[in-house]
């Protein structure tokens, strides 16, 4: 995941194209758009993440792969 960042700036194209990787699904980020309904927890989130170990991530990651 820390590949994702960039001076504490996340990287949401290489996110999202990761999470439809194995799908039909087909992102055009010069053509589509984004809703942010909450955008003081999307500013936060990249210092989160850079702060959060790596072994923590992993973890989440792998609990919501089951749900």
């Amino acid at each position: 995941m820390k590949h994702l960042f960039s001076y504490a700036q996340w990287n949401w194209t290489t996110y999202i194209n990761g999470v439809f990787n194995d799908t039909d699904v087909k992102i055009d980020a010069a053509k589509e758009k984004v809703i942010v309904v909450d955008m003081t927890y999307l500013q936060k989130l990249p210092q989160l993440l850079v702060l959060t170990p790596s072994s923590v991530i992993g973890e989440y990651n792998n609990l919501i792969a089951y749900v």
